[in-house]
């Protein structure tokens, strides 16, 4: 089992939603700015997992949109966590970097 197996369960459609959750209507798009992987133990081929999905807006204190998907097994013991950021790029956003 690859290390970011949980990843692909971001590609699922409740997850999709919550995500565009974040999106205005003005054509904004999202763009993938990192990611991270905790875990408590292997995953094991066969079990079955539950998968609990959060979001959280950009704000002052954190530049990016988080959505953080909280991975367990069949007894709900913690299995791992993968988070992703999430930055808003609207129409015409340019990234300036410093010189």
């Amino acid at each position: 089992m690859p290390p970011t197996f949980p990843i692909r369960f971001f590609f699922h459609p409740a997850i999709r939603a919550a995500l565009a959750a974040f999106l205005p209507a003005d054509g904004s798009l999202p763009i993938h700015i990192g990611q991270r992987f905790r875990y408590h133990r292997p995953i094991v081929v066969g079990e079955t997992l539950t998968c609990n999905v959060s979001t959280m807006p950009a704000d002052q204190t954190r530049p990016f949109a988080l959505i953080r998907l909280d991975v367990s097994d069949g007894t709900g013991a913690a299995v791992c966590q993968a988070e992703s950021e999430i930055v808003i790029a609207q129409p015409g956003f340019s990234w300036d970097r410093p010189r």
